[in-house]
């Protein structure tokens, strides 16, 4: 999967996500879980095919397959770990950067 995409399509929800986790101190933990999850991240996303026809009651079918393709991927398994766990450059910046 494209970076440029991956940022496109999912940066706003997993920054909303992120800024739960942090506020929580939940992202080490939620890292970590990801990277032990990682080798069923394939069978995560076909559970989400499969529970798509319900799922679509809620969310629209393009954004649960969007998901579902995202688990798929190391590339984008590898990017979800990375947006939920990095701290955001303008907190860095405010924090230590004055």
């Amino acid at each position: 999967m494209d970076k440029q995409y991956l940022n496109e399509r999912f940066a706003a929800p997993v920054n909303r996500w992120r800024d739960w986790l942090e506020r929580h101190g939940l992202s080490s933990i939620a890292g970590s879980m990801l990277e032990a999850a990682s080798p069923l991240s394939v069978f995560g996303a076909q559970i989400i095919y499969i529970l798509q026809p319900a799922l679509g009651l809620v969310w629209k079918h393009d954004t649960i397959r969007d998901w579902a393709q995202l688990l798929e991927t190391p590339e984008g398994l590898g990017w979800l770990r990375e947006m939920l766990t990095e701290t955001p450059a303008s907190a860095t910046e405010d924090n230590y950067g004055k």
